[in-house]
């Protein structure tokens, strides 16, 4: 998938995580369960943010192999993407009476809410993981490049030194020759 697919699929990710978090703080006199959610979910966020912004940023970039093999068919962004869902149905208010007592109280069994934390946290740090790879692949690259610089920087050494020595031999001959004319 192209750069512009992951930064499309991002975008669907963030617009579910903020609905989550809006959910997540309309529930009254929650648990910690739904503390523990809303910060990695608040987490989650950021990172999908600042993972976004970086591929918008370089859109024509190689360095994101790593991210584009996430946002492959029912890959890590897709099974994420269930899950918020998920999540947001089970949040989402309901109409009627029921939906009110819904809103108030939280319904969320802990063995859910563990579930949930173990995916999202998975999800965090497959990300992580792609991210750190492009970072070293595109280290790795700079590294070859600045080897690749470092006889450059040596042959320019040696092509200034060579001119300062003609340059010397040239003064030296001028000097030479004008001494020569004064006799």
């Amino acid at each position: 998938m192209e750069a512009l697919g992951v930064a499309a699929s991002l975008g669907q990710l963030i617009e579910f995580t903020l609905k989550t978090i809006k959910y997540l703080n309309s529930v009254k006199d929650a648990s910690q369960d739904r503390t523990r959610l809303l910060r990695e979910v608040s987490s989650l966020l950021s990172l999908l943010v600042s993972l976004k912004t970086s591929i918008d940023e370089k859109q024509s970039d190689t360095w994101f192999d790593g991210i584009k093999l996430l946002a492959v068919k029912d890959g890590p962004l897709d099974q994420l993407r269930d899950t918020l869902k998920q999540l947001i149905d089970k949040l989402k208010p309901k109409k009627g009476l029921q939906g009110v007592a819904r809103n108030i109280i939280w319904t969320l069994d802990k063995d859910y809410c563990e579930d949930l934390l173990r995916q999202i946290d998975r999800a965090k740090s497959t990300i992580g993981l792609a991210l750190h790879g492009d970072t070293l692949k595109l280290a790795q690259a700079i590294k070859a490049d600045t080897a690749a610089m470092g006889g450059i920087d040596q042959r320019v050494a040696t092509i200034s030194q060579r001119l300062e020595n003609l340059h010397s031999q040239e003064n030296c001959e001028s000097s030479f020759r004008g001494s020569d004319f004064k006799q």
